[in-house]
């Protein structure tokens, strides 16, 4: 009890395992590039298609675990995840609600603020008056 394991991130061994992964992935992205050019020249088709296809799901992946100076992305809190899927949601709804009610949209837009809260502000000096019908 309290002790961590290997796989939590507070570990020590965590980063240096990350680091490891980190170097053979960019390995085998150096490979499939030789082996994509080899192909090419080879006029090899599907090996091409095929190492594009493993090329592409590796960039994805590094690039899920880095950040645009290379440095490892710091995995959130639970907390820090639903803040920003609660952010992300808001946002899609209210560009949702802009298609449908413009002018409700663009209030929304600049009345809701989300961070630690989320906060419904409308501007006092807005004077609003809406009405709904069916």
């Amino acid at each position: 009890p309290g002790q961590q394991t290997d796989s939590e991130p507070g570990c020590r061994h965590h980063k240096r395992h990350d680091a490891r992964a980190k170097r053979e992935y960019r390995n085998r992205i150096s490979e499939l590039e030789v082996d994509i050019d080899e192909a090419d020249r080879h006029h090899d088709l599907e090996r091409a298609a095929q190492g594009r296809a493993e090329l592409d799901l590796l960039m994805s992946e590094l690039r899920r675990a880095v950040g645009l100076s290379g440095r490892d992305r710091p995995q959130g809190s639970g907390a820090e995840r639903a803040r920003v899927n609660v952010t992300r949601n808001l946002r899609r709804a209210i560009a949702a609600v802009s298609a449908a009610v413009p002018d409700l949209g663009a209030h929304l837009a600049v009345s809701v603020r989300t961070g630690q809260r989320c906060v419904y502000a409308p501007e006092p000096a807005a004077a609003l008056d809406w009405s709904i019908s069916s």
